[in-house]
C-alpha cells in the first residue's frame, strides 16, 4: 500500500484520537475497521506504537502549536484566559483551546499566517459565550492577525526610508510643505467597534489585561511598521483615515494637500494658524515614527 495511507493513519492517530485501547490486539481490530487501505502488515505496524507514545506526539504538536498563537495572538489569549471561566464555568486550557481549533479548522499546512486566520475565525465563529462577557474580543483577534500581516508584507519602501523626526523639525514651513510622501504596501486601514487599541496599548506595558472598553466606541486605526519592522497603530480622525486610505495607491502625495485637508476638514477652527500646524506636524511625525508615511528626502 502506499506510504501515503500509513502516514494519513498515524496522522490521524496523533491529531483526531483522544482515546485507545491498551491492549495491542484491540487497537489492531480497531486500526483495521478504522483504516480499510492499510494492510495487516501495515495495522500491525501501526498497532505497535504504544498509547503512551503517540500521546507525547500528540502533545509536542499541540504545543508547538499554542507557542507559535502565543506569539502573535498574546493579548487575546490573556484576554480568554480572564473571561473563560465565567463565559464557561470551567477553567482555560490554552493546550485544550487548540485542540478544540484544531478539530474545528485543522491546520493542514506549515504556513503560520494559516494557523492565524483559523484562531481568528474560531474565535469569531466558535467562542460565541464569551463574547458575550468580552464583546471586544473578535476586534482585538482582528487586530492582532493585521498586526501579523502588516509585518510579514512586503514593501518596496520602509520606514527606514523615510525623512525621520529630527530631519523634519529641522526644515521650514515652507520645505515641509513641498514634502512628497508614500503610503507603503504593508500599511492596514481598519475600524474597530471598540477601542482596542488602548486594550493592546495597555497589555504591552503591563502584561494584564487591567485597561478594556465598557462600551462601544467606534475606531478608526492605521498599521505601519516601524524601522525595527515592529507593527504600530496609530488612532486617527475617521475623515483623515478614509483621505489617506483613498489615496494608497498613489504614487506620491503632496504634504501640502494633506495639509489642506487637515486644515479644512480636521483642525477646530477656534484654533489659531500656528496651533493647527502644530497638531499637524504632530500627526505627521507620528505616522512617519509609525511606517505610515514614507517622507521623500529629495
Amino acid at each position: 500500500m502506499p506510504l501515503a495511507n500509513f502516514l494519513s493513519a498515524v496522522r490521524e492517530l496523533i491529531l483526531d484520537t483522544d482515546t485507545f485501547a491498551d491492549n495491542l490486539d484491540d487497537r489492531v481490530a480497531d486500526y483495521t475497521t478504522r483504516f480499510p487501505a492499510l494492510s495487516p502488515e501495515e495495522i500491525q505496524d501501526l498497532a505497535k506504537i504504544t498509547p503512551d507514545r503517540l500521546k507525547i506526539y500528540t502533545s509536542t504538536i499541540f504545543h508547538g502549536e499554542k507557542s507559535t498563537l502565543l506569539n502573535h495572538f498574546a493579548c487575546s489569549f490573556a484576554c480568554l484566559a480572564k473571561y473563560w471561566e465565567e463565559a464557561y464555568r470551567r477553567k482555560f486550557s490554552e493546550v485544550g483551546l487548540v485542540r478544540a481549533l484544531h478539530r474545528r479548522y485543522p491546520w493542514e499546512t506549515n504556513q503560520t499566517i494559516t494557523l492565524a486566520n483559523n484562531y481568528v475565525r474560531y474565535v469569531a465563529e466558535a467562542l460565541t459565550e464569551i463574547q458575550n462577557v468580552c464583546p471586544w474580543i473578535v476586534d482585538l483577534t482582528n487586530l492582532e492577525l493585521l498586526s501579523l500581516i502588516t509585518k510579514r508584507e512586503h514593501s518596496d519602501v520602509e520606514a527606514r526610508d523615510s525623512l525621520q523626526e529630527d530631519e523634519l523639525l529641522q526644515l521650514t514651513v515652507e520645505e515641509i510643505l513641498s514634502l512628497k510622501a508614500q503610503i507603503p504596501e504593508y500599511v492596514h486601514f481598519e475600524q474597530f467597534s471598540y477601542d482596542v487599541i488602548e486594550v493592546i496599548r495597555s497589555f504591552h506595558q503591563k502584561s494584564s489585561i487591567d485597561t478594556v472598553p465598557t462600551t462601544k466606541n467606534p475606531v478608526s486605526a492605521i498599521c505601519g511598521r516601524n524601522q525595527k519592522l515592529y507593527p504600530r497603530w496609530a488612532k486617527t480622525d475617521i475623515r483623515l483615515h478614509d483621505w489617506l486610505r483613498d489615496r494608497r495607491q498613489k504614487a506620491q502625495i503632496d504634504i501640502e494637500e494633506l495639509a489642506d485637508f487637515f486644515l479644512n476638514s480636521i483642525a477646530d477652527p477656534a484654533d489659531s494658524e500656528e496651533e493647527v500646524f502644530i497638531l499637524f506636524l504632530r500627526t505627521l511625525t507620528s505616522f512617519i515614527n509609525a511606517g505610515i508615511l514614507v517622507i521623500s528626502r529629495t
